[in-house]
């Protein structure tokens, strides 16, 4: 704590995940020559490595502006692992008091991310024979959109009202936009929604 007014958080993570860490639904293509001259694509099981370690820095610093009866929270997020992904995250929320009982908050989120290093969205014009299940000595690769260079945006604003000491109503809107940023990954693999949420707690 910096001051009354003004909350530092600070913490590091490790993880380690061992075991069978592919996803059996995801398939990677490679075209397969069936006569000479004639090429069909043919769809094979990713492979992923069966360990997975990643390192996470995190910084937040809450400040609160009593003169506008608001506060802003932000913060910061630094994650690595073996896979090769490097990735950064923003986040901003503005806390606004409306009377008593009101609370709007505005929120913005942004991140970013590497690819993973064995990351493709298809095994032609490489050397990489696949195999028909996976193997943890290798090659590796994978077409999941989730691995690759990206961005994401989330926009959201959510109001509270303290309807009594027992009762409180919220509703949100969020907008979810995720990018590539590779430049061959096709802009239709990577998802956006709009999503509303309403909700009720009641305490007796």
């Amino acid at each position: 704590m910096l001051s009354p007014l003004t909350f530092v958080t600070f913490n590091l993570t490790y993880g380690r995940a061992k075991g069978y860490l592919a996803d059996p639904y995801r398939v990677v293509q490679k075209s397969t020559q069936i006569f000479p001259g004639i090429f069909l694509p043919r769809a094979y099981p990713e492979n992923r490595p069966d360990r997975r370690e990643h390192s996470i820095a995190y910084a937040s610093v809450n400040h609160t502006v009593a003169p506008l009866h608001g506060a802003l929270e932000t913060s910061y997020r630094f994650y690595r692992d073996t896979f090769g992904t490097t990735s950064h995250t923003l986040g901003a929320t503005w806390l606004q008091k409306i009377g008593e009982r009101f609370v709007l908050s505005p929120s913005l989120r942004y991140y970013q991310q590497g690819a993973a290093d064995f990351y493709r969205i298809s095994l032609d014009g490489t050397s990489i024979v696949p195999g028909p299940r996976p193997n943890p000595a290798g090659p590796f690769y994978s077409a999941d959109y989730r691995l690759a260079k990206l961005r994401t945006w989330d926009y959201a604003v959510k109001a509270v009202w303290k309807v009594s000491d027992a009762l409180q109503l919220d509703a949100a809107f969020e907008h979810y936009e995720m990018q590539g940023r590779d430049g061959f990954t096709l802009a239709s693999a990577f998802p956006r929604a709009k999503m509303v949420t309403v909700g009720a707690r009641l305490r007796w």
